[in-house]
């Protein structure tokens, strides 16, 4: 399997309703087991790293992101780790966050993803702090 695995939505559309797509990201990191064949997943490898973003949002100039990753046992498709970060970083007026096609904003969530990766890498004892 290559590329990233994508979650089963609810109606088999791309026009799901925002509080019953945090359900499915909820139930996928909140699962004790793989939502998808880990045994599929190549090149061979002791366990699987799974990262989602809960959410994200851009209100009154500042950027919320939600960060998770789980570690998946590859033998027996069971979680053996989980962590779940956030930030809320201050960004700029909506002018300046959207100049030259939104780079302003993109290299803010790019950052934040980045740091919160990070940090759910060094609860999980995978990175140094």
């Amino acid at each position: 399997m290559k590329g990233y695995a994508k979650l089963p939505d609810i109606n088999g559309s791309n026009d799901v309703p925002l509080e019953d797509w945090l359900a499915i990201v909820r139930r996928w990191f909140n699962s004790d087991g793989a939502m998808l064949d880990a045994a599929a997943i190549t090149p061979p490898a002791d366990a699987i790293l799974q990262v989602g973003v809960l959410n994200y949002e851009y209100l009154n100039e500042r950027v919320f992101l939600q960060g998770m990753v789980k570690v998946i046992d590859k033998k027996s498709g069971r979680v053996v780790a989980r962590a779940r970060e956030h930030s809320d970083i201050r960004g700029g007026t909506v002018a300046v966050m959207v100049r030259d096609q939104g780079s302003p904003m993109r290299d803010l969530v790019d950052a934040s993803g980045s740091s919160l990766l990070s940090r759910c890498l060094q609860d999980l004892g995978l990175a140094s702090r």
